[in-house]
């Protein structure tokens, strides 16, 4: 029932914090617990983590080949869309928001593929089945900035030229990490 699996999550909550070494995670648990949209149910530190660990994989594939790993993406998209539908986005109004941001983005990559590539614009879209549409937007609009500062600085020391470039999913992965920290 609801206690067990509260027990569930707050164990796996406290291995991520062992694990990581973030002793906060542990004495916010309680916190968190009533997450963001208001609903009681421990899914969304459950999601949140499923989130990061779906663009740290991308981020280090990206990094490494400049493309998404689409095996990874066959396996963390069930797992994202099933951990969508347990938290009944639906219940919250403005629930299709959250998808803007991505279809925005592989609009742009389907227009302009050398501006930002496609599976970019899928992992926000992806974004917005675990988090609501201002988390997402916040979390691109971040991610942009970070990834401006850095071409600009390895424009300054000459590192990259204006045509290099730069894997996305990594600003993400750091953007989503700041974000979901902060709150």
């Amino acid at each position: 029932g609801k206690c067990a699996r509260d027990v569930l999550y707050y164990r796996l909550w406290n291995e991520l914090s062992c694990f990581t070494g973030l002793p906060w995670l542990k004495k916010n648990y309680k916190s968190n617990k009533a997450n963001r949209d208001g609903r009681d149910d421990g899914m969304y530190e459950m999601r949140w983590m499923i989130n990061l660990e779906f663009l740290l994989s991308d981020a280090i594939y990206d990094l490494k080949y400049k493309k998404i790993w689409a095996k990874g993406m066959l396996f963390f998209i069930p797992l994202i869309i099933v951990s969508a539908i347990m938290g009944k986005p639906w219940e919250m109004p403005d629930w299709w928001l959250a998808y803007i941001p991505g279809t925005i983005f592989l609009f742009i990559s389907w227009i302009k593929p050398a501006m930002i590539g496609m599976g970019d614009g899928i992992c926000i879209l992806l974004l917005g089945f675990l988090w609501e549409w201002y988390e997402v937007l916040k979390v691109c609009a971040l991610a942009l900035l970070l990834a401006g500062v850095t071409g600009v600085l390895l424009l300054v020391l000459k590192k990259a030229t204006g045509k290099t470039q730069m894997p996305f999913v990594p600003f993400l992965f750091v953007a989503a990490v700041m974000i979901g920290l902060k709150g």
